[in-house]
């Protein structure tokens, strides 16, 4: 998600700001800014074209001071050239901000994407893992977030110390458990095998 706003804040000609409750803006606002007040303060400071990213912002909505201030900044953030963006696991959008805001739905990642994480994984792990195989746990792993397929990969990695065939049924059942955590998501298994297939 970071990596797409990094490049729309390129291709507006944006500078990037990236804010957490745990590390506030970084650099010199660090420390002011990290309660959401005052990162809504440092918003309202900035006067050229930006892309704000408040990354877990959304329990903070619930307060109608919060509110308040971010609907104020959002009012003045076209006139500068900048944008807020709220980046959220999920997203209950209070009715205040219904008019004014545009909800994004990412896609889940690309098997490519997964790929990638169980490589980088297996290669800190000093695990060697065949391309077949790769293949087929990223398979199994369909449906998950990179961030949730990389703690499965990484707890089999671990606890089984490499990846095997007989692994891939314990991707698909830490799979599972993933998937009860969301209502977004359902998880059916198959009752047919390619044995069935007449």
């Amino acid at each position: 998600v970071l990596d797409i706003l990094e490049a729309a804040a390129a291709a507006g000609k944006k500078r990037l700001f990236r804010w957490s409750v745990a590390q506030g803006f970084g650099g010199e606002d660090a420390e002011r800014g990290r309660d959401p007040v005052s990162a809504l303060e440092v918003i309202q400071e900035t006067a050229e074209p930006a892309l704000f990213v408040l990354l877990d912002f959304h329990p903070y909505m619930a307060d109608w001071k919060i509110l308040r201030l971010l609907r104020e900044r959002v009012a003045e953030a076209t006139s500068r050239r900048q944008s807020i963006v709220i980046v959220a696991p999920i997203l209950a959008l209070p009715a205040d901000l219904e008019k004014d805001a545009a909800v994004i739905d990412l896609p889940l990642p690309r098997a490519q994407d997964l790929s990638v994480s169980l490589r980088e994984i297996a290669a800190a792990e000093k695990v060697s893992v065949s391309e077949e195989l790769i293949d087929r746990a990223v398979r199994s792993a369909l449906g998950l977030t990179v961030n949730q397929a990389a703690r499965v990969f990484r707890k089999v990695i671990v606890t089984r110390r490499g990846l095997s065939d007989s692994d891939l049924k314990l991707i698909v059942e830490e799979k599972k458990s993933a998937l009860r955590k969301t209502d977004a998501l359902e998880f059916y298994e198959l009752g047919e095998s390619l044995e069935d297939v007449g």
